[in-house]
């Protein structure tokens, strides 16, 4: 099916970070130029894959719960506890952490 398609396409598509930098470091070229930005593209894609993963139940049939209205209700629970903990880390840090 498409959806099916889409998602183990996704997913192999984004799955190279280890292998990459592993002939990376076995050449000796992590440090260099294209070693960083090497770097930088897989670890983009190693955060992309949250977004890609959110949207896979945009690929349900319209029938079932899926949809947008499920990714925005998670998207807004995730944003409420986002602030609320680092609300707590910085409260936290300046009360224990006085000079």
């Amino acid at each position: 099916s498409a959806p099916g398609a889409i998602i183990v396409g996704g997913g192999l598509a984004m799955s190279s970070t280890a292998v990459a930098l592993q002939v990376l470091q076995d050449r000796g070229e992590s440090g260099s130029r294209h070693g960083r930005a090497t770097f930088s593209i897989l670890l983009f894609q190693d955060l992309a894959v949250v977004a890609f993963l959110m949207m896979v139940p945009l690929l349900a049939p319209s029938g079932t719960q899926g949809g947008i209205l499920v990714i925005l209700k998670a998207l807004g629970v995730a944003a409420v506890k986002a602030v609320l903990c680092m609300t707590a880390i910085t409260a936290g840090g300046r009360l224990l952490c006085r000079p």
